[in-house]
């Protein structure tokens, strides 16, 4: 118990950002009045937090939770905890990040809470929140963007956009004790370090595209504030808070948006000038819970109709992959019955019927976009990385391959990526599902240094044997390493 007790020790001082956001929210009695305990010793486990008034428990839960392993030791946990009459409510890590109002109202409908709360600004570690941490007020310095999107949904944001009503750069060098570490001139940003952070501010700027589909050129530093905002792609974006009293400038209609969850451009040629801004609303739409506006809907089906792929594919794929490393099938659905696709791929192309976002979730992948977009007919245009080819060509082999057997199954499987297994159940989802849940963890115990401890010299008949005893080993997932020697003995004829 002891031991228990220092190791729930460390683990309040580490806390996970998920961890920290959760409990920012409900630490010190806020929720309702609802007193929390966090990372508390029951029994022989740590629980993540608990009111033990109304016995309660919850559990913020990471892809590792995903795991064989890992599911049985939780489930064995939930039993003994629930034999102690405590109610368990799980969450993921992206609940946390992304729908933190939904998970707020799950713990109302757990604790039997009826007033409802506003959405919540997001705490950081130290106490400051996102409109804290900077220490720079000015009446022409300003949150912008997404920050201040994020500010008012509640939800979490990591880059905090700092624009100057004017020219950031000799503001900058107006700030005692600020130490300027970099000038960009032809975009009028500035690095500095200040109170031994390092900031960026940008200066209000206005943007032409003069090839569309490119990256826009500076037209103006120092223009308005409403200029500034009206080069962005989505009213819910183009929103800015004074670092000084606060004041919210919305000169888009942005915080009407939020209301009513809309995702807006600013005018009609948006998706022209930047069709990455088709995928980002998309990104938007499943973190938010939120959906294109009728004209913005309109514009975007009428640019997919007609595209132009004289665009920066770089760009395209940044977006591809912040989208899809969301694993949503949602995303998914939306990106090939809108025929967004058609970004990438003229050759038309339907929605897999088996959903394997679950496969992904459980067997960890560093490249979670890739087994969607990688199904597409053509993405040649992608600048992809010497990996993300292999796992795409090792799926286009695979669609080849003959599986008449478990052997076969595993030797092919266990001889390419991951991804491109999960991307297989797009096709054939029994056997992946037949090689996740029976072949996976096989592993045969003999070496070749037990070959040659028996007096087996190194030849090809190692390979023989190797697959000879893996057949056993698939037909009995019992046989131990004395077993697979005793094969050994038989196939040598030792």
């Amino acid at each position: 118990m002891k031991k228990l007790t220092q190791t729930a020790r460390i683990l309040r001082k580490n806390m996970t950002e998920q961890e920290y956001k959760l409990w920012s929210l409900i630490k010190n009695k806020q929720f309702d009045g609802c007193k929390f305990l966090r990372q508390y010793v029951i029994g022989n486990y740590i629980v993540d937090f608990v009111c033990r008034e109304k016995k309660v428990i919850i559990e913020i839960d990471g892809a590792q939770h995903n795991i064989n392993k890992n599911i049985i030791h939780d489930e064995e946990r939930t039993k003994f905890l629930e034999k102690l009459g405590y109610s368990i409510i799980r969450f993921w890590n992206n609940d946390i990040d992304y729908n933190i109002e939904g998970v707020y109202q799950k713990l109302q409908e757990v604790l039997n809470i009826n007033n409802q709360h506003p959405p919540l600004p997001l705490p950081r570690k130290g106490g400051d929140d996102n409109m804290n941490i900077i220490g720079l007020k000015d009446k022409n310095l300003y949150y912008i963007g997404g920050v201040v999107r994020d500010e008012i949904l509640g939800t979490k944001n990591f880059d905090v956009d700092l624009t100057y009503d004017g020219d950031a750069i000799e503001f900058a060098k107006t700030i005692d004790g600020a130490e300027i570490l970099q000038i960009n001139e032809p975009f009028g940003t500035v690095k500095i370090k200040y109170n031994n952070k390092n900031i960026d501010i940008a200066s209000t700027r206005s943007e032409d595209y003069p090839q569309k589909g490119h990256l826009p050129v500076v037209k103006k530093i120092g223009c308005s504030l409403k200029e500034d905002v009206l080069r962005r792609d989505f009213t819910i974006n183009a929103m800015a808070k004074t670092t000084l009293t606060g004041e919210i400038s919305d000169y888009t209609g942005g915080l009407s948006d939020i209301k009513n969850k809309k995702i807006r451009v600013l005018h009609d040629e948006s998706f022209i000038d930047d069709p990455t801004r088709i995928l980002r609303a998309l990104k938007f739409s499943v973190r938010f819970g939120f959906e294109l506006e009728e004209h913005t809907q309109h514009l975007q089906k009428k640019y997919l109709e007609n595209i132009n792929y004289d665009m920066s594919y770089k760009r395209l794929q940044k977006e591809l992959k912040e989208t899809f490393d969301l694993n949503s099938w949602t995303a998914f659905e939306k990106f090939v019955n809108e025929k967004i696709y058609k970004l990438i791929s003229q050759e038309e192309f339907e929605l897999p019927k088996y959903d394997f976002s679950k496969l992904i979730s459980k067997y960890e992948s560093d490249n979670v976009w890739i087994i969607y977009i990688g199904l597409l007919p053509d993405i040649s245009s992608l600048p992809l990385s010497k990996n993300e080819n292999k796992i795409v060509e090792s799926f286009k082999v695979l669609k080849n391959t003959s599986l008449e057997s478990d052997f076969d199954i595993y030797k092919t499987f266990k001889n390419i990526p991951i991804e491109s297994v999960i991307m297989y159940s797009s096709i054939n989802p029994d056997i992946v599902e037949q090689y996740f849940e029976n072949l996976h963890d096989i592993k045969l115990q003999i070496t070749g240094k037990d070959l040659k401890n028996l007096g087996v010299e190194p030849s090809e008949k190692y390979q023989e044997f190797f697959d000879f005893v893996l057949r056993k080993k698939i037909e009995n997932k019992d046989l131990n390493l004395s077993d697979e020697i005793n094969l050994a003995r038989e196939f040598f004829k030792l």
